[in-house]
């Protein structure tokens, strides 16, 4: 009677730990590349997805710099301007990355970056825009520096979520 207890409790303990999906082998080698495999699937893609989401925020910052000078020389805008347009991401960024850091205690980690990716799409598409409307120079340099700002924005919040994310990943035992 005693022996079946065990036997019942033995098959108890298997099933729990199958539908834990952990490895049911004793055997060191065979465990560890269960566990490998279980994570690195789910984290493939996401490492492809947080490495392209850097590369395009980055072109998105630093398409602007060759061709801004021509385009305000054209329409006869005082050059000297060019620097603050410029730096004024940089201060957007650092301003808000704390903010966006907390905010991710609140809020998914895929919903800012989703909100991000939105965000420096609309600011790129109305900073090309800017470029051809017939704008005063004060006009242009006031929708300029936001635009420039939100994509500040935009990198300080890629970022924090993929630097978070990517620490997740990388903690784990390999």
């Amino acid at each position: 009677m005693s022996d079946l207890l065990i036997k019942k409790s033995t098959l108890a303990t298997e099933k729990e730990l199958s539908s834990e999906n952990l490895p049911l082998v004793s055997d060191e080698k065979s465990s560890t590349l269960k566990e490998k495999e279980t994570i690195v699937k789910p984290y493939f893609g996401a490492r492809i997805v947080y490495s392209l989401l850097c590369f395009s925020v980055s072109i998105s910052l630093s398409i602007l710099c060759p061709f801004l000078p021509l385009e305000m020389e054209k329409k006869g805008f005082d050059t000297t301007y060019m620097g603050t347009i410029v730096s004024i991401f940089a201060v957007f960024s650092f301003a808000t990355s704390l903010t966006i850091a907390k905010l991710l205690k609140v809020f998914k980690g895929r919903d800012i970056l989703i909100f991000s990716a939105a965000l420096l799409t609309l600011s790129q598409i109305l900073f090309a825009t800017l470029i051809p409307l017939d704008f005063s120079e004060t006009n242009f340099l006031v929708f300029a520096h936001m635009l420039r700002g939100l994509k500040g924005v935009t990198y300080s919040s890629t970022y924090a979520v993929v630097y978070a994310q990517t620490l997740k990943i990388f903690t784990k035992k390999d």
